[in-house]
Parts: structure tokens; C-alpha cells; sequence
């Protein structure tokens, strides 16, 4: 089935389409990746019935797609900042967790009311949809099944490459790489365990997708030299081929018009940050 999205369209929880709905089948319909940043997750299900959309998640995981989820501790496990309990601890996390999907469950320790907030899914990466908005991924806010959602909410859903060509797209990226980096596996505090791998290792995967974005290296360098010299740049990443100290390195020119400055052609590489800076 192919993927479709509006170039940006909301669904409102108080009649019409439900979100839950193009939710589940955004899951079922992905091929490439799915990353999940959100406060609150809970195993709603769609208005036609079938599995929930945890199920669904570890089907997609299960059948190669790359399914990568951050959500908030303080919600997930029912507890405050310090750990005491406060309500019931959920297993949404636990149950993704147990079949092998990588969860990052972080605390924002700024204040006792501060959390985890986001609210976003990335669905793929070649033509990226983004789903996004107010509504927690729960019950309340997306209703489950024949119950209709309680809360007042809208879900926008956001087809990047139609929209803005993919900008949009790439800057949700960026920041899912972010918040897993900030995070890591022991929190932003160094003391917090997440239960989460080593975000390098969930890079290393994304970027081995073929659609992940490319992005343009341009190297300059400003040295001063004596006639004969010349100067190379050394690093250590893949992409980028020989140029450890191992090997000869990228030769920068310059000329009389350039000269301290030594500038190289562009290089191409995928990008451990994906959305574009300046």
C-alpha cells in the first residue's frame, strides 16, 4: 500500500476521521523507520478494531523496519523525580522493550513538573510524514476502539517532502537524534539510567538506511605556509573514505586569490545530525 499524506492536515478528536486510525496505518505502512518521541503511550487501538498500536509497532519492528521510541519515565512508570510512586506504573514501554525495540524512558530532573513533552512521530525517511501536535499518544486524547477520545485535541500530520520538500521532514530528525544523544543511556545527569542502547548505535542504523539524508562537506582551512608545503585534512569518519592519519588525507589548494585560506571542493556524506543548519 502506498504511503499518502496531505501536505499538512489536522484531525480533530470531536468527530470526522480519527487520528488513532491514519496512526495505525501509517504504522502498518512503513517500510524504512518509525521514531517515536512522547510523553504519554498507551495501546490504543483503531476505530475498526485489531491490534493496538504497540502491537503494531513490534510487528513493524519484527518485520525489519527500524522502531525507535523516547518517552517520559515520570508518566511511563507512574512515579515523580525522585522515584516515589505516584500511580500506576504503565508496561507500554515494557512490552516494545521485551521484543527487542530500543526505548529510551527519560527524566527531565530541571524541576519536579518538568517532563519529557514531546508529542511526535517520524514515519520513514525518504519521504518522511511527520505526526505531531497536542495529543499524548493515549486513550484520552486519541480514544481507542468504539470510545471516542474524552480530551479536546487535534493531530496534525505533516507530508514533509510535499510541504516543504523535506525540510520539515529533516528537522524532526535532527531533533529525535538530539533528544537520544542529550539522554543517552544514563540520563542527562549522568545518574538516571534511560534502559535505552548507546545512541551511537542507533545512529549507526539510521544512517545505513538508503534514504537518510546527505549532506554537503565543504572543508577550509586558513594556514600559512612556505613554497612547497601543502596541507591535508585528517578524520576519522567512514563516509568521507581514506582520509584517517592512516591514510594521505584530503589535499586542500589554494591560490593567489585564496591564499591563507585553503578551501576544497564539497564532499558528500550522510549526516549524523539530518536536519540542515547554515
Amino acid at each position: 500500500m502506498e504511503r499518502r499524506c496531505c501536505g499538512a492536515g489536522a484531525v480533530l478528536s470531536d468527530g470526522g476521521p480519527q487520528a488513532i486510525d491514519k496512526i495505525a496505518a501509517l504504522i502498518d505502512q512503513e517500510q524504512e523507520s518509525i521514531l517515536l518521541a512522547t510523553f504519554s503511550l498507551r495501546n490504543m487501538s483503531p476505530t475498526t478494531g485489531g491490534k493496538g498500536i504497540l502491537n503494531r509497532l513490534v510487528a513493524a519492528h519484527q518485520r525489519g523496519v527500524a522502531v525507535v521510541v523516547v518517552t517520559d519515565r515520570k508518566q511511563s512508570d507512574g512515579i515523580d523525580s525522585d522515584g516515589n510512586p505516584l500511580y500506576a506504573n504503565d508496561s507500554s514501554e515494557d512490552i516494545l522493550r521485551s521484543a527487542g525495540i530500543p526505548v529510551y524512558e527519560v527524566m527531565n530532573k530541571y524541576s519536579p513538573y518538568n517532563a519529557m513533552h514531546h508529542k511526535y512521530a517520524i514515519f520513514g525517511v525518504t519521504r518522511p510524514i511527520v505526526v505531531t501536535d497536542a495529543g499524548n499518544w493515549s486513550k484520552a486524547s486519541l480514544g481507542s476502539g468504539t470510545v471516542r477520545p474524552i480530551n479536546h485535541e487535534s493531530v496534525l500530520f505533516v507530508d514533509s517532502m510535499q510541504l516543504d520538500g523535506g525540510v520539515t521532514g529533516k528537522r524532526y530528525l535532527g531533533n529525535f537524534l538530539d533528544v537520544i544523544r542529550k539522554y543517552g543511556t544514563r540520563g542527562a545527569d549522568g545518574q538516571t539510567p534511560t534502559g535505552g542502547p548507546e545512541p551511537s548505535s542507533i545512529i549507526e542504523r539510521l544512517q545505513a538506511l538508503a534514504g537518510w539524508p546527505i549532506v554537503e562537506v565543504t572543508f577550509r582551512a586558513r594556514v600559512e605556509t612556505v613554497p612547497g608545503e601543502m596541507v591535508f585534512v585528517t578524520g576519522d569518519h567512514a563516509a568521507l573514505g581514506d582520509w584517517t592519519h592512516a591514510g594521505q588525507g584530503y589535499a586542500l589548494g589554494t591560490g593567489p586569490s585564496t591564499y591563507p585560506v585553503w578551501p576544497r571542493l564539497r564532499s558528500r556524506c550522510r549526516s549524523a545530525r539530518a536536519s540542515p543548519t547554515s
